[in-house]
């Protein structure tokens, strides 16, 4: 009698109305089914799960997809493992994204322990049931489940699983579809096993469907589908598709391809994408969608690498003094941060004649933002014009970064005080910016605290010794008597920097 106590505890535990005791039961499954042991697990355990939980709260839901996928000694080893599949199954009908993600990774646990060719009529009635059921969340789960599952499959049960996949790929419901493309990447990988052709058609497929979240995973696929071991034809069959989602009406899909172009320029050589992709990227500079001139701007320091110096001249030099007067703060910021790499690849003379004179303008910028992004690039760029070039014009922008209001910045001028510690000479860096580092340590916020204690630790490498001693560790000390705690206690910190 006291053999069943565990199996009563657990139903009555899971009927409960407190979440918290059905989720810690469920946690205590694997205690449970240690005590029932391997038969009654698989004949009463698993059953009861696969009855009783389906309907349960996402939080009990989660918990047994975080359980299950270690059972598979419990019901017996990989002999039995099958026994497991009915309650990945349940699980695929949830709504819930975690639920289902944790029910993938228990999927592939259990597969991995599995006797799959003992099992492949099972696995293969729970991918059908999931395809061809009217649940769309059931569907969409099939669509992470097929490439896990299929080159454990016999040809004929894999040209089954293309199939129903290709369904999913047409179905009326747009989250099944859009499920079916971005999972698509994951067959794609498994080529010359999976069948190509099928796979070109699901891609054609996606390319012409109504909703933008089909098409916008499309270009991950493409990008998997063209690295594949026949590259250089899987290129050609790409290229197409690529370019006409270069041109997509919709801003997201341009979007996608921006983000992507240094990959695609890796991909198809440098001659293809300065010839194909070149003048989409000009087109994306001037896109009348902000998030399009923003992601442009973010990659145009690693887009140049496949382009001439003449072109960034010629072309995207001309653009520069619009985008700094973008409306947008971040689009300006994402500007200012590129100016490093675009002074690298187009050399010293080229960058004093048609960069400086923008980015000193840009320092001056209203928003802190935009003069933290020039900082950014400050490094970099420094190295090809040289700092003494631009230090005097930097200084007072990093000054009232120092003191503005928000955290944010101030954090962010600790890390940039360091680049100027490297160029300045001692006496000139100790007069000019050695006061607000100190004064930083004091600070409302605990994280501008704690970034201007990195910095004293940086400076004090940088400087050495002698001039810390000499020109930090008086300021620091000075500290001690102030009356807030904290800031006592910034100063033990600052000490201990020392």
């Amino acid at each position: 009698m006291a053999e069943q106590i565990p199996v009563a505890v657990l139903i009555e535990e899971l009927k409960s109305e407190n979440i918290k005791k059905r989720v810690n039961s469920v946690r205590q499954l694997s205690t449970i089914a240690g005590a029932l042991g391997k038969d009654r697990t698989r004949t009463e355990l698993v059953p009861f799960l696969v009855s009783e939980l389906v309907e349960d709260e996402d939080e009990v839901l989660a918990a047994l997809a975080d359980s299950i996928g270690d059972f598979v000694d419990l019901v017996g080893g990989p002999a039995y493992a099958v026994s497991l599949l009915p309650v990945i199954e349940s699980l695929c009908y949830n709504e819930d994204t975690v639920v289902r993600d944790k029910t993938i990774e228990a999927l592939k646990k259990i597969l991995a322990r599995l006797e799959a060719r003992r099992a492949e009529a099972q696995i293969q009635a729970m991918v059908k049931k999931l395809c061809t059921g009217e649940s769309y969340t059931a569907k969409s789960a099939a669509t992470y489940i097929i490439p896990i599952v299929y080159q454990s499959l016999s040809p004929s049960a894999q040209a089954e699983t293309i199939t129903l996949y290709g369904l999913l790929g047409k179905d009326e419901v747009p989250s099944v579809r859009k499920a079916a493309s971005l999972n698509l990447k994951d067959l794609l990988k498994l080529l010359p096993t999976a069948p190509e052709n099928e796979l070109v058609n699901m891609m054609k497929l996606f390319a012409k469907d109504e909703q933008d979240f089909v098409r916008f995973y499309l270009i991950e696929d493409l990008l998997t589908f063209a690295r594949a071991s026949n590259a250089q034809k899987q290129q050609a069959v790409a290229l197409p598709f690529l370019r006409g989602l270069a041109e997509d009406p919709s801003w997201r899909i341009r979007y996608g391809i921006c983000d992507k172009l240094s990959e695609i320029g890796s991909m198809l050589g440098k001659d293809t994408a300065r010839r194909i992709f070149f003048p989409y990227f000009i087109k994306y500079l001037q896109d009348g969608e902000a998030e399009l001139r923003n992601i442009a701007c973010l990659r145009m320091g690693k887009f140049v690498a496949f382009l001439e110096v003449e072109d960034v001249l010629q072309k995207i030099i001309p653009l520069l003094k619009a985008l700094s007067l973008d409306p947008l703060n971040y689009v300006r910021s994402a500007l200012a941060g590129a100016f490093g790499g675009l002074a690298a690849f187009i050399g010293k003379k080229s960058s004093n004649d048609h960069l400086l004179p923008i980015y000193l303008t840009m320092l001056r910028d209203e928003s802190p933002e935009v003069r933290v992004g020039c900082l950014a690039s400050l490094e970099e760029l420094s190295r090809v014009v040289g700092m003494e070039v631009i230090s005097q014009s930097l200084l007072p922008t990093l000054v009232d970064l120092v003191v503005d209001k928000s955290f944010r910045i101030r954090v962010a001028a600790c890390d940039f005080v360091c680049v100027f510690a490297k160029t300045l000479s001692d006496d000139e860096f100790a007069s000019k910016l050695s006061k607000f580092v100190v004064d930083l340590i004091n600070d409302r916020i605990f994280a501008v605290r704690d970034a201007a204690i990195k910095c004293l630790r940086n400076l004090a490498e940088i400087k050495g010794s002698i001039w810390t001693e000499r020109n930090l560790l008086p300021l620091v000390l000075s500290q001690q008597v102030k009356t807030n705690y904290l800031h006592r206690m910034s100063t033990l910190f600052g000490l201990s920097v020392h």
